[in-house]
């Protein structure tokens, strides 16, 4: 095998670890970067991974490292605009999303992610400009998201003018929820929370059975801080058609267990997150809330045996050290409960 096989073998090992193990994914990134030091993408790779692991320093050199490799690909010029904005450096973010764009015009996720950045700033003619390069540019498969940037910039501008408010958009809204709660998370990336609810609330109330744009209405509420709201609509999903969908139940109870868990019900959240992992047993997300919700919650001792009960299998089903940290996690919250009783 060449070293540029294996190296993008190792990358594509990488991208595999790196939501469930992010450290398992960073040796393996490791690995691609040392056999192809000259290729942008492990670099990319290893720099998103850092930033995941909350090691921003070295991130950003290895955002430099691919961005001197490939300055103007889109590939390298995306992810490195997606952690420097994550890092608060916005203007940094647009000066790449800009530079890309120019030398990529048509490139349809380099438009997107431009008026995204350019809605963030109140560039409405911007963010117009990029949206509509982006309906021209747009295969099928990218057609909504094109449709929605507009529809969220056309909401934006309206909610600037008080006289106007989305009562405009309530038709499009009515005609199609599901680009209406596409719309309204394009105006929560770019962080215009003031119109987000209610749009998202006038999609769900035109289609109230269509259990994704519910899911996405119940994600938003409890992202924007309405916790019992938020659980009230994972409640009433649930006792729809939405819950033979196992994906999408477990992701129900997840965000319920998270809104449960803003306004300390501990007990609540404990019993949602069992019943995602009945569903999905060995979910690392739903392990992870439930280590939270039994150590902040002072859970008890049939809390605490089912708990490692379920990690305990998980690390024996899946083979990853992240299970393993998860125990080693609880036990320190068990030992810090201790000392402060």
């Amino acid at each position: 095998m060449s070293y540029v096989a294996e190296a993008e073998r190792e990358a594509r090992t990488a991208a595999g670890w790196i939501d469930r193990d992010p450290e398992r994914a960073l040796v393996h990134a490791d690995r691609a970067v040392a056999l192809a030091p000259e290729d942008p993408r492990p670099h990319m790779m290893r720099a998103e991974i850092l930033q995941r692991l909350g090691r921003e320093e070295e991130a950003q050199v290895e955002v430099a490292r691919a961005l001197h490799l490939a300055p103007d690909s889109p590939g390298v010029v995306l992810p490195a605009a997606m952690i420097r904005e994550s890092q608060g450096d916005t203007a940094g973010a647009e000066t790449l999303l800009k530079r890309a764009a120019a030398r990529n015009p048509s490139d349809q996720d380099v438009q997107w992610f431009l008026g995204l950045a350019r809605l963030e700033q109140d560039d409405f003619d911007g963010a117009e400009s990029a949206f509509d390069r982006l309906v021209t540019e747009a295969d099928v498969a990218k057609t909504e998201y094109a449709v929605a940037g507009r529809m969220a910039l056309a909401i934006a501008r309206g909610v600037d003018d008080p006289e106007r408010g989305v009562e405009p958009f309530v038709e499009a809204v009515e005609r199609d929820p599901g680009l209406a709660v596409s719309a309204a998370r394009t105006l929560a990336m770019a962080g215009r929370e003031r119109p987000v609810r209610e749009v998202a609330e006038r999609a769900s109330a035109a289609a109230p059975d269509d259990g994704e744009v519910g899911f996405a209405y119940a994600s938003i509420l409890q992202g924007t801080g309405q916790s019992d709201r938020a659980v009230a609509e994972v409640e009433r999903l649930l006792a729809t058609d939405a819950a033979n969908d196992v994906d999408l139940a477990v992701g129900l109870r997840l965000v319920g267990a998270a809104a449960d868990a803003e306004r300390y019900r501990f007990g609540a959240a404990r019993e949602r997150l069992r019943g995602a992992l009945d569903l999905q047993p060995g979910h690392p997300q739903a392990l992870q809330l439930l280590v939270r919700a039994v150590l902040e919650g002072r859970g008890n001792r049939g809390d605490l045996d089912d708990l490692r009960r379920r990690i305990t299998a998980a690390r024996e089903a899946n083979g990853s050290p992240e299970f393993g940290r998860l125990l080693d996690q609880l036990e320190a919250g068990l030992a810090e409960v201790a000392d402060d009783a």
